[in-house]
Parts: structure tokens; C-alpha cells; sequence
């Protein structure tokens, strides 16, 4: 009987120290729930001072940061996350493509409703966090020549074509803007 009892106190235990998750894992839990993401980032921030090879933390740094929409210190914590350990990379690619998507999806709607600084501000994010990505640069050129910035449109359009050389309606839309602005000889 004693034998019965011993063992299920043992698998018990066992199955509280699997689940418990530490105290600044709740702490940041509960402050992401009621909105308070600068009190959770603190407490995350706090926490990895104290533990600077834990690959988690800094991957639910990045997390929180993309909820304030701070875009560069996101990539920052989820690339320290990615030299630690691979095991958080699933979890990196889905919240780069998730804030990607969303950025691009709310600069193409800000872009249609004729609020093109909010577009461009879309775009921008959507290129840092995926630096690679043209479609976030042509976007980006798209929206900042709407905007009345040839300047900016063409260094944008350039950035998208250097990412994609193979982008036909990239290159017509930037030989437009050089012929439109007399650049004559770069259109070419």
C-alpha cells in the first residue's frame, strides 16, 4: 500500500516541477494580459541580467517588443535568442512573418485610405524586421513616391532591386520616376 502512495506522491511531484513555470514567467504573463507590456518588458529585461544565456527569455523579450512595436530592439532580442539556441527558431519565423504580414497588410490599407506617412511608417517596420524581404522596400517606394518623396521612393525602389534584380514592375516603376524627374540617364 505504501509502495502505491510513494509512488504517486513521487509522479506528483514530479508533474508540479514540470509544470511550474518561474515566478517572472507569471509575473510577465500577467502584465502582458492586462496591457501593461513596459512593466512585463522590465521584469523580462530584469530577469535576463541575471540570466543572459537563456535563449527563451530573450525570445519572449522579442515577443513583447513586437507588441510595442519596438521593431528594432524585436529583431536584436530574437537574433541573441537564435545564437544561443535553436530550439526558439519556429517560434522566431512565425512572429517575423506574423508582424511582416501585419505591417504590410496595414500600409496597404493606410496607402489606400490616402494616409500615406502611416503607410510608409508600415513599410518601414516591415523592412527592418525582414531586411530581405523586397516587397516591404517596393512598398516602401510606392508609398513614399504617393507621398510626394522621389527621393526616398528611389532609394527604396533600389533597395527592393537589389534584393529581387529580377523585379520587372520594381524597374519600371523606378525608370518612370527617373524620366519623370529628368534623370535621364539613369532611367537607362
Amino acid at each position: 500500500m505504501r509502495k502505491k502512495y510513494a509512488f504517486g506522491a513521487i509522479l506528483l511531484f514530479c508533474s508540479s516541477l514540470w509544470h511550474c513555470a518561474p515566478a517572472v514567467w507569471q509575473q510577465t504573463d500577467l502584465a502582458r494580459r492586462q496591457g501593461k507590456l513596459q512593466e512585463a518588458a522590465q521584469t523580462v529585461e530584469t530577469y535576463l541580467q541575471q540570466h543572459p544565456d537563456d535563449a527563451g527569455g530573450f525570445y519572449r523579450l522579442g515577443e513583447i517588443y513586437g507588441q510595442q512595436a519596438r521593431w528594432e530592439e524585436m529583431m536584436t532580442a530574437f537574433r541573441r535568442s537564435r545564437s544561443l539556441s535553436e530550439r526558439w527558431e519556429p517560434e522566431i519565423r512565425a512572429s517575423t512573418a506574423f508582424y511582416v504580414s501585419e505591417r504590410l497588410n496595414r500600409g496597404i490599407a493606410a496607402q489606400k485610405q490616402g494616409r500615406f506617412t502611416a503607410a510608409l511608417e508600415a513599410f518601414r517596420a516591415a523592412g527592418i524586421i525582414e531586411p530581405e524581404n523586397p516587397l516591404a522596400f517596393r512598398l516602401q517606394g510606392e508609398a513614399a513616391l504617393a507621398g510626394g518623396d522621389t527621393t526616398l521612393a528611389i532609394s527604396a525602389l533600389e533597395t527592393s532591386l537589389e534584393k529581387d534584380p529580377a523585379d520587372r514592375s520594381t524597374r519600371r516603376l523606378l525608370m518612370r520616376i527617373f524620366f519623370a524627374t529628368a534623370q535621364f540617364q539613369a532611367s537607362l
